[in-house]
């Protein structure tokens, strides 16, 4: 399938007007070259897509985004359920992404369903009212999304090492004794190495600081 051109400003990118970048040049201001494949998606191959760097970095949070509601399945403790009821549980959503990939490869329509799952594990998130089938279709949810869109969404999002755990739990001990000093050293502590905190009312979530997870010291 040949995808039609990107664009620069609206421009075609060509050597000849000196419009191009490379997969360097965006590495080099701090993006993964994979927020510029989740551009690309965003967009229907058959149309122009305009690249900017506001875009791009729009991608590139989305990815994150991705990236660090994949990691929640290793933050809840879950009962073990079959591989047959994740696919019953995630069933429906999935068969509507295929759906609309299967019609002349509507990437834009298939990131906009996987929006709307991602909106409700946050809410559910933040309502603390997830069940267990819910979560532990995660790893499968993400597995599936990589196989269609090649994003590298489970290799990229290791578990955090015991270290890492350990300290959460002096911060959340920290925490339920009043000692917001020790609580904001632990954090920073974690930080350091890569790993973000987030307060809420149910407690602690992790999530990757930068979105980068190639080397975080505190990931396995």
């Amino acid at each position: 399938v040949h995808n039609e051109h990107v664009l620069v400003d609206g421009t075609k990118m060509s050597k000849s007007l000196g419009n191009f970048f490379t997969l360097r040049d965006l590495e080099e201001k701090g993006f993964v070259p994979l927020a510029f494949r989740l551009l690309v998606l965003q967009g229907h191959y058959r149309g122009s897509v305009n690249f900017s760097w506001e875009g791009l970095a729009e991608a590139q949070e989305r990815l994150f985004k991705w990236r660090d509601a994949a990691a929640l399945r290793w933050q809840i403790q879950l009962p073990q359920i079959t591989e047959g009821d994740r696919a019953k549980v995630t069933n429906e959503l999935l068969d509507e992404i295929r759906t609309v990939m299967g019609i002349d490869l509507k990437t834009p329509a298939a990131i906009t369903y996987i929006e709307e799952y991602l909106n409700t594990i946050n809410q559910h998130l933040a309502e603390n009212r997830f069940d267990a089938d819910e979560l532990t279709t995660i790893e499968y949810f993400f597995s599936i999304l990589d196989e269609l869109f090649g994003l590298g969404i489970i290799g990229s999002t290791p578990d955090i090492n015991e270290t890492a755990k350990d300290l959460l739990v002096q911060r959340a001990n920290a925490r339920s004794k009043k000692d917001w000093k020790s609580s904001d050293d632990l954090r920073d502590e974690l930080k350091r190495h890569g790993i973000n905190v987030r307060d809420d009312k149910n407690g602690q979530t992790w999530s990757y600081a930068t979105g980068v997870i190639e080397t975080p010291y505190f990931c396995l």
